[in-house]
């Protein structure tokens, strides 16, 4: 096989880090993909601070199904709203909004594949960086009783 050069100046680590909390903050947003299960937008986050400061991870987000309520709980700890899937049937929402926004990320590792040695890390949860609330376009729907 003829020798070949890669250039690692792009490259993403996939070496585990410590299992720990560390600030992060929403540096892409994908757009709307299809999953097995459901659609779901993948975000990406950067450690912003400490030893693993530029180190990133992915977190796919879905919009339908029995897990959209995964995307409400990002949004109100991204952007500090208090949204609620059990007052809502839908919700419009500008994923620029989440651009920036400031978050903890809990990483934990796992074995993948399962039974190879191999170790990773991931985002285990998300939680908020600040109390304060922070202006967004998001229109919850309202679901309405009918008589």
């Amino acid at each position: 096989m003829p020798e070949i050069n890669i250039n690692l100046t792009e490259a993403e680590s996939l070496k585990p880090i410590p299992e720990d909390a560390y600030p992060a903050e929403v540096v892409e947003i994908g757009a709307v993909t299809s999953g097995p299960k459901a659609h779901y937008i993948p975000v990406k986050l950067r450690i912003t601070g400490g030893e693993h400061e530029g180190r990133t991870f992915y977190q796919n987000l879905p919009i339908e199904g029995k897990g959209a309520g995964i995307f409400i709980t990002f949004v109100n700890k991204a952007l500090g709203t208090e949204f609620d899937v059990d007052d809502m049937e839908s919700m419009s929402f500008n994923t620029d909004d989440l651009m920036g926004a400031e978050v903890i990320i809990n990483i934990k590792n796992e074995e993948y594949p399962k039974g190879s040695g191999d170790m990773r890390s991931g985002i285990k949860s998300v939680a908020r960086k600040t109390a304060g609330a922070v202006g967004s376009s998001a229109e919850p729907k309202t679901a309405v009783a009918e008589a």
